[in-house]
């Protein structure tokens, strides 16, 4: 994924981080507040890419967006599952006259891949 500096960040190793600036004027323009285990702030700069290094060799400094978390909701049927919809809804409006139940499904989209973080099923027949 590519970092967006306009969106929610932390470090690589999950530190609560704050940008302060994105300009600057120096090689490493993004200027963020990391939050230590000890609660201080301490500031940190960063390459336009949130590179830690200006090398842009990864560290555990480095700025990651916070992966977003989304929901999307499935029809379920006796011998399969029909397509994904954003909201609980959409899936209600689509659903067949046969549905047996429906799938919530909650995921975060990082720097990874998507990332399965909960799902409930609801039995409806």
């Amino acid at each position: 994924m590519t970092f967006d500096p306009t969106k929610p960040v932390q470090t690589r190793d999950g530190r609560k981080a704050r940008i302060i600036c994105t300009d600057a004027n120096n090689h490493q323009p993004i200027v963020a507040l990391i939050t230590e285990q000890d609660g201080h702030e301490y500031t940190r700069d960063y390459t336009k890419d949130g590179f830690y290094f200006m090398c842009s060799e990864q560290s555990s400094s480095d700025l990651i967006n916070i992966p977003e978390r989304r929901i999307m909701w499935t029809n379920v049927y006796t011998l399969y599952a029909d397509s994904n919809y954003p909201t609980r809804e959409e899936a209600d409006k689509h659903a067949g006259a046969n549905r047996i139940g429906v799938l919530k499904i909650t995921y975060e989209n990082d720097e990874k891949g998507i990332r399965l973080v909960d799902h409930e099923y609801e039995k409806l027949k």
